[in-house]
């Protein structure tokens, strides 16, 4: 099979690749980058680079279909929020060419949107945190209301009632407690296939470095809820904190693979593996989450990888 995989300098796609290369070496892999061939350690791993534009740039998706025809790829895997976007308005121009596995545009929007996705969240009973001004005498988050991931997030103490806040955004209450991130590998249809929820235990520069694999079934539970509502094909991940009184909290919906959704893999199953199956393998929901290894610490360490230009 070959594969094309983009933003290869992400630590989000070399673990991609690193479950790609535990199925079989003989995958084809391209992938691709703003970055010159080297600058990346990405680049170097994969069996052939190319350097792409920036995604909002007027010629990005015709170098995508010139790699793709190329390359001759039969599935393309996009990895950061807004390529995922930009295809998914763009999706018609790449039928016939390659397999996509994206929620619509529609949906996307519905995420995208923070204030609007917390909200259809919170009506289907799960707990998150208020909506509140910033005369809220308490510790707060400020958060751009269009934005992806934690972008643009600002936390504000208790007493910091003037802000200078620019652009669209909406307040909420800052609730303490620890960080979850649940992956999950849903089928074409927006099935779960496996849900995984992993409990940040270190955390280096914005990145999860040492997670708990933990079976919480009221969070496992929430993540079905939400996927009623959010039909995302293949990757997601759900954030969470749970208060030391055990009360989870919604925070974040994303709808791709996450920076350390690697981890959940190699204590379970290779969710690559059915990802690349999906259309071609029953929903065997219950038997991939007997196969999770619960209580499992996973922990990551950096590698280097040399480019010589002469």
């Amino acid at each position: 099979m070959n594969i094309l995989i983009s933003s290869i300098g992400t630590a989000t796609s070399v673990g991609f690749l690193k479950l790609i290369r535990m199925i079989s070496e003989k995958h084809y892999v391209v992938g691709i980058d703003l970055n010159d061939f080297g600058y990346t350690a990405g680049s170097q791993l994969v069996d052939k680079f190319e350097k792409v534009p920036l995604y909002n740039d007027e010629s990005y998706i015709e170098k995508l279909l010139h790699i793709i025809d190329k390359h001759k790829i039969d599935i393309f895997i996009p990895i950061h929020d807004f390529e995922v976007k930009k295809i998914s308005e763009e999706i018609e121009r790449f039928e016939g060419n390659c397999r996509i596995i994206i929620p619509t545009t529609d949906v996307l929007n519905e995420i995208q949107d923070k204030e609007v996705c917390t909200r259809n969240i919170s009506e289907l009973g799960i707990t998150c945190p208020r909506k509140v001004d910033l005369g809220y005498n308490d510790k707060k988050i400020v958060r751009e209301k269009i934005s992806v991931g934690s972008r643009g997030i600002q936390i504000l103490e208790y007493n910091e009632h003037e802000h200078n806040l620019e652009g669209d955004v909406f307040v909420q209450e800052f609730i303490k407690g620890d960080e979850y991130t649940v992956d999950i590998l849903n089928d074409l249809k927006g099935n779960p296939l496996i849900i995984v929820p992993r409990k940040r235990l270190e955390v280096k520069a914005g990145v999860a470095t040492k997670v708990e694999i933990i079976k919480d079934e009221k969070m496992i539970n929430d993540c079905k809820k939400i996927l009623s509502k959010f039909k995302i094909p293949g990757f997601c991940n759900v954030q969470f904190i749970k208060t030391k009184s055990g009360e989870n909290y919604f925070i974040e919906l994303n709808p791709r693979f996450g920076g350390f959704s690697i981890s959940s893999s190699l204590s379970s199953i290779n969710m690559v593996e059915l990802f690349l199956k999906l259309g071609n393998i029953d929903n065997n929901y219950e038997e991939n989450m007997s196969k999770v290894k619960w209580n499992s610490i996973v922990t990551r360490y950096y590698e280097e990888v040399v480019y010589n230009e002469e």
